[in-house]
């Protein structure tokens, strides 16, 4: 009798951390969490303009839209299997972002593991500035932790001597 007072569900979606030439990197499926009705949010989505929520569906994680480069409908992803996705027209392959990565900030790239006796990609941090300036410091002498070691044994020794304090 009162069915039209109920809030209809907000649209379950998948969230898309980045996305490459020919691959996304998929977080996992959610639903969004706004105060707007239904129609207002899926509107939204489409027109890549949401703002709110969305509550992860494996860990029911709350987390900010903003965290996600894009938040398909499950409707317009369509998963053709582990490994690949139909979106937009498009094919692409897809790699899996492991919770720790949710929220992290910085690109990632996809790597090729075994899970469950399958390959899989899974998307993880990509290091390679960090390891490409700590190589490029590791022939100068400053950048070294030894060289630092070593200026901390030249200091004088502290004062700890309280009659010599006034």
């Amino acid at each position: 009798m009162l069915d039209w007072l109920k809030r209809t569900k907000l649209p379950d979606v998948w969230a898309i951390k980045q996305i490459d030439d020919d691959l996304l990197h998929v977080c996992g499926r959610g639903q969004l969490e706004s105060r707007e009705r239904s129609a207002k949010a899926l509107q939204a989505l489409q027109e890549n303009r949401f703002e709110g929520a969305i509550r992860m569906r494996d860990s029911a994680l709350v987390l900010n839209t903003r965290l996600f480069v894009a938040l398909a409908p499950v409707d317009d992803l369509i998963l053709i299997d582990n490994s690949q996705a139909e979106w937009h027209g498009q094919r692409y392959r897809i790699s899996w972002v492991p919770q720790r990565c949710w929220i992290y900030d910085g690109r990632l790239t996809a790597t090729l593991t075994q899970l469950n006796g399958a390959p899989q990609r899974v998307s993880v941090e990509d290091v390679s500035a960090i390891r490409d300036k700590a190589a490029a410091g590791e022939g100068d002498e400053s950048g070294s932790l030894f060289a630092a070691l070593d200026a901390l044994e030249t200091l004088p020794p502290r004062n700890n001597d309280p009659e010599r304090r006034q």
